[in-house]
């Protein structure tokens, strides 16, 4: 069995960054694959969950994450999303090319529910903004 390890947000977003692929081709070639990969220009892709009204999760990627998740809600996102109404977006990561989110969906898919859950729910936190704990003093002086 595979181990699974959760990582906040951020850091999956950091990791993604900064992982380079390695070119097996011409100098030449290699150049122009190095230089691609370094346009600021070049699209972002993302890999998203969703969880549906059954309790059952979608996993997908595009390049658009906010226009895709229209498209589920009004059921022409994928079949799947058809059968099984989507609730909310739960968990979203960014990747600097299609085969790299592809490779990541494909490994999301394979988890199984709770581990999918657990990815969801790390995913989650990384979103909230640490609150401050007030001190009884502050609090008694309202």
């Amino acid at each position: 069995m595979h181990g699974f390890r959760v990582y906040p947000h951020d850091f999956l977003i950091n990791l993604a960054d900064t992982v380079e692929t390695t070119f097996i081709t011409s100098d030449k070639e290699s150049k122009s694959n190095m230089a691609q990969m370094r346009r600021p220009d070049t699209p972002a892709y993302y890999v998203y969950i969703l969880l549906c009204e059954n309790n059952s999760y979608y996993t997908g990627y595009t390049k658009s994450v906010k226009s895709r998740f229209r498209l589920h809600i009004n059921g022409k996102g994928a079949r799947y999303t058809k059968m099984h109404k989507p609730q909310s977006l739960v968990y979203v990561e960014k990747f600097g090319s299609r085969s790299e989110a592809m490779k990541r969906e494909k490994r999301i898919k394979r988890l199984n529910h709770s581990q999918k859950l657990k990815l969801a729910d790390s995913y989650e936190k990384s979103q909230k903004p640490a609150r401050k704990k007030r001190r009884r003093q502050d609090s008694e002086q309202m």
